[in-house]
């Protein structure tokens, strides 16, 4: 799956947060209702009781870094080896509804 991280995302995120972060934001359009975690070197995804990790490729790793140094990053995509589809009932609007 193509994760796309835009200049939207990058000015939405918030140094050193595992859910808000650029890479974050990105993951939560494509990924709407995904319950998942952000760390440096791999996205942990929820699956049932058990947290699944998806490695990040090293170009990740580093804009990861830099973002969170407070260094000014550019929007990036990666490919992230998932094969996952999006639970639209677990989505805030759903919830609320």
């Amino acid at each position: 799956m193509m994760i796309v991280v835009s200049a939207d995302h990058v000015r939405a995120g918030e140094i050193g947060s595992c859910l808000d972060c650029p890479i974050g934001h990105a993951l939560r359009d494509a990924l709407p209702g995904v319950e998942f975690e952000v760390g440096t070197i791999a996205i942990h995804i929820r699956d049932g009781d058990n947290w699944i990790a998806y490695p990040l490729p090293w170009y990740v790793t580093r804009f990861i870094q830099a973002f969170d140094a407070g260094v000014d990053v550019a929007p990036i995509e990666f490919e992230l080896a998932i094969d996952l589809e999006p639970d639209p009932t677990n989505t805030p609007a759903a919830l609320a509804a």
